[in-house]
């Protein structure tokens, strides 16, 4: 990795529900000791698993075209999820972190970590909470051209779909509901 490229952190919300999040690399904490306090990573299980949607687009995300068979390649290797929060780190320079670890409030440290690293950083703010908990207090540290606020990428969240192009399995079109022509003809 380019020791002048920016360091990119995704921000998520919280840990999965019913999946092990993977445990904080140590190199996150050498990059960043106000993180010491988080315990789990965003977006990676313990166990690596391409059928888990957030896990698998996310990847699709950071690795583009090679994210299938990077997945598979971590499968096959038998890593945890810890090592690949690492590897991503080491060789992408991104952290993953989630407002909500383990149930706890890290808004502040992760605001910390932001503004000691703000004059080279690149944010992503994945779903409402991280953008409505984040956005208007980091803007004025980064700058705005390297914010990027996009939907959360798991099923439970209503705007999944614009993963559509990023993620390798992609999206099937499922017309969910009718417009609003057809709603309003409806009551004619």
């Amino acid at each position: 990795m380019e020791k002048d490229k920016k360091l990119t952190v995704i921000i998520g919300t919280g840990d999965y529900p019913k999946i092990k999040n993977a445990k904080v690399p140590g190199n996150y904490l050498e990059k960043e000791e106000k993180l010491s306090n988080i315990k789990t990573v965003a977006f990676i299980p313990d166990r690596i698993d391409e059928n888990i949607n957030a896990f698998r687009r996310v990847i699709s995300l950071i690795y583009k075209k090679e994210a299938e068979n990077k997945i598979q390649e971590w499968k096959n290797l038998g890593k945890t999820g810890t090592e690949v929060a690492e590897e991503i780190f080491n060789n992408k320079n991104i952290m993953l972190l989630n407002i909500y670890d383990s149930g706890k409030d890290e808004t502040e440290d992760i605001k910390n970590c932001i503004s000691n690293n703000s004059t080279n950083l690149k944010v992503v703010l994945l779903g409402r909470i991280a953008c409505d908990n984040l956005y208007d207090d980091i803007s004025g540290k980064v700058s705005v051209e390297n914010i990027v606020k996009y939907p959360h990428p798991t099923e439970r969240s209503a705007d999944y779909i614009y993963w559509r192009n990023i993620d390798y399995k992609g999206i099937p079109k499922i017309k969910k509901y009718d417009d609003d022509k057809t709603m309003i003809n409806f009551f004619d």
